[in-house]
Formats: structure tokens, sequence, C-alpha cells
């Protein structure tokens, strides 16, 4: 059945090679219960998780890569990188 948006590649891409940077506004884990009651009637999510305690949201400020890997069969994988002494 239909699931929402996708995103695409439109060339080829090498298995390990950066695709996109996953970005959303950072939440303390402490504010997902609050997080998820504000998104109840909404039907699509985009909160990935940083750290144990930190979580991205991309639903409202988030890039692209929401939509990747929202599939049966996922083939990316989540590189976490420290830029600047900053998780990303």
């Amino acid at each position: 059945g239909k699931k929402g948006k996708g995103l695409r590649v439109l060339e080829d891409v090498k298995q390990g090679e950066l695709v996109t940077e996953y970005v959303g506004r950072a939440v303390n884990k402490l504010f997902l219960p609050r997080l998820f009651r504000r998104y109840a009637n909404e039907r699509k999510l985009y909160i990935m998780a940083l750290t144990n305690d930190i979580y991205l949201d991309a639903r409202k400020k988030g890039g692209v890569a929401r939509y990747i890997n929202h599939s049966c069969d996922p083939n990316c994988v989540v590189e976490r990188w420290k830029v600047r002494g900053l998780l990303r």
C-alpha cells in the first residue's frame, strides 16, 4: 500500500558513499513523551536517536534524509560523526 513520501537517487551510489546528512531539532529524551503527544494525530514521524539521550526530530525542520530508508528492504546505514566536538 501507499507509504507516503520516499526518496530515490538519480545516479549510482557506491557502497560506503555518503548520501546526505540527517538533520533535525535536537530533543532530550525527557521531552519525547511530549513530542509524541504533539504529533499524536500525524501519520508520519521522523525521529531518530542520535545518542541514548538525544533524538533528532526531523518532522518540521528536517532535510530530505528523513525520507531515506523508509523501506521494507533498507540499504543505507547511519554514521555518527563528531564535527568540532559535537556529535552529528
